[in-house]
C-alpha cells in the first residue's frame, strides 16, 4: 500500500510545489511512503503533505515524528547497566571488619618517584581506605 501512494504523493507534490521540484525530491518522497508501513501512516502523511506549505515544512513534521518514535522506542527500553562481578583481591585486609575480602585502585598521588597509593573498599562493611 505504500508503494501505492507514492506515485499519488508525487502528482501531489507536482500539483501543490512544482514539476521540477517534485523531479528533484522523487526519491526522498518515495522513500518516505515506502517507510510508512501501514495504510493509515501512509494516509496521514497525504494529508500533512497536503496541508504544508512547502515541501521543507513537510519533511520537517516527518524528521521531527521519527525523532518523537525514537526517543520514546528508547525510553521504553529498560536501562541495561553493564555486569560488573565484584571480585575481592586477599591482598589487603580490611582494619574494620579484618576480612580479606577488598578491592583496590592504584593512582599516582605524589611524585613520580614516589610508590603509587592503593585506594582500597572492602566488600564486606564498604569501609574504605588507602594504603
Amino acid at each position: 500500500m505504500a508503494f501505492e501512494a507514492a506515485p499519488y504523493a508525487m502528482k501531489l507534490v507536482a500539483e501543490k510545489f512544482g514539476d521540477v521540484v517534485a523531479e528533484d525530491l522523487r526519491s526522498e518522497v518515495e522513500t518516505l511512503f515506502a517507510a510508512a508501513g501501514d495504510p493509515q501512516n501512509t494516509h496521514t502523511m497525504l494529508c500533512e503533505l497536503s496541508s504544508c506549505k512547502s515541501l521543507a515544512e513537510f519533511f520537517l513534521v516527518q524528521y521531527t515524528k521519527e525523532q518523537q518514535r525514537l526517543k520514546q522506542q528508547q525510553q521504553q527500553q529498560p536501562a541495561r547497566e553493564p555486569e560488573r562481578r565484584r571480585v575481592g583481591s586477599s591482598l589487603f585486609t580490611c582494619p574494620k571488619c579484618r576480612k580479606a575480602n577488598a578491592v583496590y585502585t592504584q593512582v599516582q598521588t605524589r611524585s613520580a618517584d614516589e610508590p603509587m597509593t592503593n585506594l582500597c573498599r572492602c566488600l564486606d562493611c564498604n569501609n574504605r581506605w588507602r594504603e
